[in-house]
């Protein structure tokens, strides 16, 4: 699809990075380059995996269409996570080499250390004028793996998601037959690409023949600089978390002019609330559509809500709406039959949309994914999410049926961090929960220390935790208690 586009707009304005810009030509040949590269270094066959670990500029999106183009899927690792848990991924997924950049030299050195054999490649030294720049021939041999995605863990290591470009393409060809935005609208790249958010940033522009703006490295940390930003770039689509959302309107009320450019924001990840700064935002930018979507990783987005022109008439928890294209939802009783309106059930999914599998787990996807009650030969994803169907045809969250927690747009399983907790000499038992402090979801870690211990301050245990877990699954509170309530 990305290769179609170019041959149709080859001098269309593809990428921005700062005052770094490419064509859709000049894209797609230096994708072509790395492909080529990775064909003849690593003998990429269907289904092979090239992680890629960069900080976020051009070379991120080039490293994500190069990887594909050579036939791999791509397996994206933030920079900040730490050396023990990449070198779980790299080593569960069997990657056949890791792309980095300059930045991460103490983490690489790590990574060399704890993985003898494993292929670092500096992306920046790859692409050069001895590499073809005409598109590879496609492999043939398999079904197409897009990306291998890692989500928190119950067992206290995290599992592997893995999608085919199937489903990935349903959701892309749908969003542009539902999109405002099309050929010269500007996406911001805003959100991490090791959320699948960020492929529908990345290829619904592409797809379309818009421009990806791939906003600063630091824009999660500086998040105040993103309306100027908008503004600056001209940007025209922002996907972004309710948390993201609600900051935005929140810093919008003292100057909205610089969004005045938006024609579609759209929101995923977490529930999302009218609040009255986001009914304000939008009631400033009369030409904007607002859209709550849905889906869990094992199948990426899978729902819609479009909220009306009038802020004044939203519901206070907008529903998360009606199945996209080619994807089923059904919401089941206790006993496996479909639940009726307005009654709660466990949500299920079927249809194009569902990944793969777990990699190298068939026993949790055999769990997870189970066999259509109602069709023979097809399967269904088990969420885990409650809901019901509205008199309207729309479905409303409802919450977990399990202790899984989503912050911030992260989906975090608490067995994961008491895992590592337990690990601590001084905790005999533990408990981590989420609370809502100012609106705002915090994890909280409930701590009994071991007989003869004393508990670590909180800033030792964040740093003991920081070493296996994520900076997202740190608790922001530890509380010391004699026993755990039963």
């Amino acid at each position: 699809l990305f290769e179609a586009q170019a041959e149709r707009s080859p001098e269309a304005l593809a990428v921005v990075f700062g005052e770094t810009t490419f064509t859709y030509q000049a894209l797609n040949e230096k994708a072509n380059q790395l492909a080529h590269f990775l064909r003849q270094k690593y003998d990429i066959r269907p289904n092979d995996v090239v992680a890629l670990q960069l900080e976020r500029s051009e070379w991120t999106i080039i490293g994500i269409l190069g990887i594909l183009k050579s036939g791999a899927g791509y397996l994206p690792i933030a920079t900040d996570f730490p050396v023990e848990r990449t070198a779980y991924m790299l080593e569960n997924s069997k990657a056949k080499a890791l792309l980095t950049d300059a930045v991460g030299d103490v983490q690489a050195q790590a990574l060399k250390h704890a993985l003898p054999a494993l292929h670092i490649q500096r992306i920046e030294n790859i692409v050069g004028a001895h590499l073809p720049t005409a598109n590879p021939e496609r492999i043939s041999g398999g079904p197409d793996l897009a990306y291998v995605l890692y989500t928190s863990g119950s067992t206290g290591r995290p599992k592997g998601v893995s999608m085919a470009q199937r489903s990935l393409v349903n959701l892309i060809q749908w969003q542009a037959q539902n999109s405002p935005c099309g050929p010269g609208d500007r996406t911001a790249q805003f959100v991490p690409y090791t959320f699948d958010v960020s492929f529908q940033e990345i290829f619904a522009t592409l797809y379309t023949g818009g421009t990806l703006v791939v906003l600063p490295q630091d824009i999660q940390q500086q998040f105040n600089q993103l309306p100027a930003l908008i503004g600056q770039y001209g940007i025209n689509r922002l996907f972004l978390p309710f948390v993201g959302l609600q900051q935005l309107a929140e810093l919008a009320q003292e100057a909205p002019q610089p969004l005045y450019g938006l024609r579609e924001i759209v929101t995923a990840g977490e529930q999302l609330q009218s609040s009255a700064a986001i009914r304000r935002l939008l009631a400033s930018l009369p030409g904007c559509v607002l859209k709550n979507q849905y889906g869990p990783t094992e199948a990426h987005v899978v729902s819609e809500y479009v909220l009306g022109p009038n802020p004044d008439m939203w519901p206070d928890l907008p529903p998360i709406g009606k199945p996209i294209g080619n994807v089923e939802l059904y919401i089941l009783d206790p006993q496996g039959q479909p639940a009726p309106i307005g009654l709660s059930g466990e949500l299920l999914i079927g249809g194009v949309a569902l990944a793969d599998g777990y990699l190298n787990n068939p026993a949790l996807t055999a769990e997870k994914f189970i066999a259509h009650p109602f069709k023979t030969g097809e399967r269904l994803y088990k969420t885990g999410d409650l809901a019901r169907w509205t008199p309207g045809g729309d479905i409303e969250y409802l919450g977990r049926m399990d202790t899984q927690l989503k912050i911030r747009g992260y989906r975090i399983e608490v067995g994961e961090i008491e895992q590592v907790l337990l690990g601590h000499e001084a905790v005999q038992t533990c408990a981590v929960t989420a609370h809502a402090l100012k609106g705002v979801w915090e994890l909280a870690a409930y701590l009994v220390p071991a007989p003869g211990h004393a508990l670590p301050d909180a800033t030792a245990l964040r740093d003991f935790l920081g070493q296996k877990l994520p900076h997202y699954m740190l608790p922001g509170y530890f509380v010391e208690m004699e026993v755990l309530p039963m």
